[in-house]
């Protein structure tokens, strides 16, 4: 009988950490060697991404209904109000959040999931650190479970405790009860060592990787959908529509592109994948630039693996938060040229001038520097040369196989 492995994730969205979970649980060698259980705080959005990712591969999987404000303060972001207005809504929810109230009841029904499949290996897989308040709470009721072998993934820079109190929770329960943490860049393993002290030789490196979903649309196909030319220079982003993945600096790029380089501006059109509370003020952005007719918001897509196969340049202009992110992965996979900003996971993801050019992610440089740098490549036509590049970095560091083989030592080892 195969040992059980039991993983524990949350998010208010279902986004790139969430995504990164489908190379373990659809992973064959993983699969080979153990029972996975997958356990979740299950809202509407999470539901939805699950459905897209495993449908009919979902097996043993647990949807809990846990107290949690953190999807409906996001959703509170995205109204169309003044900052103020929002911030006050979200006021008596973030008090309830900070009473303890939830995380007393969470714990008691993760303590009753974790009794009942008995795991002999629990991972809980984070967006960053502290991240999902439910994470701390799981933490907890493996603790209160007895449960020994625990693996923590923590899939952002972390930040510094705000009170002393999260000091004491770090130490007294999460590094007490966590046998390995996982990151998948060395800032990451870096900062959760610096920000929250946790001991370096608890902390691994394990470097993303991601699953190669096939095509539902070609190229000519993806261009006629959306009336564009043939020969159309095609720069895409894939991001949630947040201000830290930058898309106003790549539409003020745009602007620039069009003043500095008319002859490339004419054949450059932008699409936006994704959604996210700057929508609204994103699409301002681009229609008091007169740039509606450039900039394609294509909004949530199940299948952005077309959009990025399609393009001629893939970017990632983020300014914070950010580790290995998957997106950058999938372009690379897909022998993309990619600009992408010069800091956290990215940097270890591309070789700056060898498999991507690498953007300071400085506010006051970055949309020059950006459109500096599409202006570049797209003339001199290195695009293929950064894109080739870019597949075999991928291939030699970040396949799926080489993930399952060292995640599968780590769990070995415990």
């Amino acid at each position: 009988m195969k040992p059980r492995l039991l993983i524990y994730s949350d998010c208010y969205i279902y986004g790139g950490s969430e995504r990164l979970l489908t190379t373990i649980i659809l992973n064959p060698l993983i699969r080979d060697n153990y029972e996975i259980h997958f356990a979740y705080r299950q809202h509407r959005a999470y539901d939805e991404g699950l459905e897209e990712d495993y449908g009919a591969k979902a097996k043993n999987f647990h949807p809990l209904r846990l107290m949690a404000s953190d999807t409906l303060l996001y959703r509170l972001q995205k109204l169309a109000l003044p900052q103020i207005i929002k911030d006050v809504l979200k006021l008596p929810w973030r008090i309830l959040a900070k009473s303890g109230l939830y995380f007393l009841y969470n714990r008691r029904v993760m303590e009753r999931l974790i009794k009942k499949i008995q795991p002999q290996i629990i991972h809980i897989n984070n967006g960053g650190y502290p991240g999902a308040a439910s994470c701390l709470a799981f933490t907890a009721a493996t603790r209160r479970a007895g449960i020994k072998n625990v693996v923590y993934q923590v899939n952002n820079i972390a930040f510094p405790p705000k009170i002393k109190l999260d000091s004491w929770r770090d130490q007294r329960i999460v590094n007490q009860t966590v046998k390995y943490f996982i990151t998948a860049s060395l800032k990451a393993r870096e900062s959760l060592a610096q920000n929250r002290h946790f001991p370096t030789d608890k902390i691994l490196t394990l470097p993303n990787t991601t699953i190669e979903k096939p095509l539902t649309l070609s190229r000519a196909e993806l261009l006629n959908k959306f009336s564009l030319p043939s020969d159309s220079l095609i720069v895409c982003e894939v991001a949630f529509l947040t201000k830290r993945k930058g898309q106003a600096y790549l539409i003020s790029a745009l602007k620039k592109i069009e003043e500095q380089n008319p002859a490339l501006f004419q054949r450059l059109y932008i699409i936006f994948v994704g959604h996210g509370e700057e929508e609204v003020a994103l699409k301002k952005m681009a229609e008091s630039n007169n740039l509606t007719s450039r900039i394609i918001f294509a909004g949530y897509q199940s299948a952005p693996q077309d959009f990025i196969s399609a393009c001629d340049l893939f970017v990632l202009p983020s300014i914070a938060n950010e580790d290995m992110p998957l997106v950058v992965l999938e372009a690379m996979s897909r022998a993309k040229a990619i600009i992408a900003s010069d800091f956290a996971g990215i940097q270890e993801e591309l070789e700056n001038g060898v498999s991507g050019i690498l953007v300071k992610p400085a506010i006051e440089t970055l949309s020059q520097e950006l459109a500096d740098k599409i202006s570049a490549i797209c003339q001199d036509n290195n695009l293929s040369y950064y894109g080739t590049n870019a597949k075999k970095r991928f291939d030699d560091l970040f396949s799926m196989t080489r993930h399952g083989e060292q995640l599968l030592k780590i769990y070995q080892s415990l």
